[in-house]
């Protein structure tokens, strides 16, 4: 079967759950998409034809990345359940592990809005809720729809206002908010944070516990 130009090699259950660095070495892929921590048990005489990874589903370490930018072409992907299995995409080359980044949505709008209500905009290298726009938004929650009408954000005022030109005013749309805080940085990337539920009040102000995490792992 070709998937995109690719033919996908499909292993039996038992060896990609119990003996997955053996059916990497039977299959040789050149393409791997899998979990940071199921990526970092491999070895590299192991994924020797490994031309790209897709890491997913998990926090992505610095570390990690240096290893895995060196020797193949690192793809970022976020992740959304609210969305297609794949809301960003970007390559990562060695030089930028330093700080995980991910990029601008695939097919989809991003947006950094307020942690509360999402009324507003976040400015430039503010930490704020990450929110998609698109077609490729699912239509709610299975059996859920309270929980559908608490991730849901239908015509904000800000998309409603547009930026200013009338050409781009007037716009109506649903968005859904990820729970994810990313940073907004310079050149429209976005950094991810943490989780929305660590986000703490300490003496009236709001700390995000996973920012406090991110400063701790890069001391000596």
């Amino acid at each position: 079967m070709l998937w995109k130009w690719r033919l996908p090699c499909v292993s039996s259950r038992f060896e990609h759950q119990d003996n997955l660095a053996d059916a990497i070495s039977r299959y040789q892929p050149t393409i791997l998409d899998i979990t940071p921590s199921a990526a970092s048990i491999l070895q590299d005489s192991t994924v020797r034809s490994l031309q790209t990874l897709i890491p997913g589903a998990e926090h992505l370490s610095s570390d990690k990345a240096r290893h895995w930018a060196s020797s193949a072409d690192l793809k970022i992907t976020y992740d959304a359940c609210e969305s297609t299995s794949i809301a960003t995409v970007c390559t990562l080359c060695l030089e930028e592990a330093n700080e995980i980044k991910i990029r601008r949505g695939d097919g989809m709008n991003t947006w950094i809005t307020d942690t509360r209500h999402g009324t507003t905009l976040v400015p430039i290298g503010n930490i704020g809720e990450l929110v998609l726009e698109g077609p490729l938004i699912g239509t709610g929650y299975l059996d859920d729809a309270e929980k559908g009408a608490v991730t849901v954000i239908n015509n904000p005022p800000w998309l409603i206002r547009g930026s200013g030109d009338s050409r781009h005013s007037d716009r109506t749309g649903k968005l859904v908010k990820t729970g994810d805080l990313v940073r907004h940085n310079n050149g429209g990337t976005l950094t991810f944070i943490a989780r929305k539920t660590t986000e703490v009040k300490i003496h009236g102000h709001h700390v995000e516990l996973g920012e406090v995490e991110n400063h701790m792992v890069r001391l000596p």
